[in-house]
């Protein structure tokens, strides 16, 4: 898991509380899950692989360059703007959208390039346009209403806009039988999120200064918390341009792979979200038992979810990948077990080091995770083509899970940031 992600995560389950917790944290990924089973077996039956393909690795590319985009906000802005009164939360984010619009503007061309150097010909405007939404959403404000603790703000500014997009881009698709629908409206979606939540979050304040010098000590500060967040991308989200550049036709199959593992982790996003600030409310004392509770808890549902995948996938990949791709039982095991470790390195993450402050541990375990994974995706690829690559991606996430364990069994001495 990434670090961002737990910080966010910490600090959105700390300030809010009670059934209206747990409800909005299984609102959002739901919003998501149904848009996304919605939206897989229409792009792959109007695109067919090469056009599912050049979706998956434009979005690859998006989502890494998205981190870039985001540069380090994604970690110490929730912070920021829990500490800040109405005046400073808003003038934190004028800061923020000044700083990653100049980012945007840099990196959009530089990602939507090597987006559509990577795909079929026939999809280069579809890629273009759909790895320049991908890497818009590094604009949007999840982060800032994570920190003032608005889980229903993130619904209704973020989450629900964004499903809404992919609903009504499908719905274009299947009856124009063309996937360029599908960039656009994602593109027009991303572009109105960030412009909303500028106009209405962002404000100057006058008495802090210029807008220049501070945007200057910002990207001083943060750049090392983007490199950190791009390297711990490398087995997850830049996964499939990795595995295109090494075998293309591997890729449709792997991409369909990763996403089920994705609508997978996002089945256990909710209950990682609701125990995280579970544990660290039953004080000192509890926090132990606490932690042990909601491992087993976690763990078990990952296990449920990994038996299902491995069981079912084989079955049921006609119907949610339209008969274009097929996935075998050995690829569908693979992700079981991804899913498996994926749960038990999100408790260990989450209910242990997180609670300790032990970002130097989470961090460590992401980034060897990435060191191991990535040539292992190159290498396995090659030679296994996408059944190599979902290997590698799981051994990496078993590596993550090592470290992890073992920093925990030890107390993570010396792991306090």
């Amino acid at each position: 898991m990434e670090e961002a992600d737990v910080r966010s995560s910490i600090l959105l389950s700390v300030r809010t509380g009670g059934a209206k917790t747990l409800f909005s944290f299984f609102l959002l990924p739901l919003i998501s899950l149904v848009a996304t089973l919605i939206a897989i077996p229409v792009l792959t039956r109007e695109g067919g692989a090469n056009g599912w393909a050049a979706v998956a690795i434009a979005q690859g590319v998006g989502y890494t360059a998205g981190l870039v985009v985001s540069f380090g906000w994604l970690t110490v802005g929730p912070a920021q703007v829990a500490r800040n009164d109405a005046i400073g939360q808003r003038h934190t984010y004028w800061i923020s959208s000044l700083m990653r619009l100049v980012v945007f503007g840099v990196t959009a061309p530089v990602a939507a390039l090597i987006a559509i150097a990577l795909v079929d010909a026939r999809f280069v405007v579809v890629a273009l346009l759909v790895n320049i939404a991908i890497t818009a959403q590094g604009l949007s404000p999840g982060w800032y209403l994570v920190g003032q603790g608005r889980p229903l703000a993130i619904a209704a500014m973020e989450t629900a806009p964004r499903a809404a997009a992919q609903l009504v881009s499908v719905a274009a698709v299947a009856a124009s039988h063309s996937l360029l629908w599908y960039g656009v409206i994602l593109l027009l979606s991303e572009a109105m999120i960030s412009a909303f939540a500028f106009l209405s979050l962002a404000r100057r304040d006058e008495t802090k200064g210029a807008s220049g010098a501070q945007l200057v000590h910002h990207f001083r500060e943060q750049w090392p918390l983007a490199v950190a967040a791009i390297v711990a991308s490398g087995y997850t989200r830049a996964a499939v341009p990795i595995v295109s550049g090494i075998a293309y036709s591997s890729v449709p199959v792997f991409a369909a792979l990763d996403r089920v593992a994705l609508i997978g982790r996002t089945g256990l996003r909710p209950l990682n979200s609701f125990f995280q600030g579970w544990v660290v409310r039953g004080g000192d004392i509890n926090i132990l038992r606490r932690a042990r509770t909601a491992t087993i808890a976690t763990v078990a549902l990952g296990i449920s979810g990994g038996a299902v995948v491995a069981a079912a996938l084989p079955q049921v990949d006609s119907l949610l990948f339209s008969g274009v791709i097929e996935v075998s039982s050995l690829q569908a095991l693979l992700v079981g077990v991804s899913l498996i470790f994926a749960s038990a390195s999100g408790s260990t993450s989450l209910y242990y080091l997180a609670p300790r402050g032990a970002v130097r541990a989470l961090s460590v375990s992401t980034i060897v995770g990435t060191i191991v994974g990535v040539p292992l995706i190159i290498a396995l690829t090659h030679f296994l083509g996408a059944t190599g690559a979902v290997l590698a991606v799981t051994i990496a996430e078993g590596v993550v899970l090592a470290i992890q364990t073992s920093f925990v069994l030890r107390g993570s001495p010396g792991s306090r940031a």
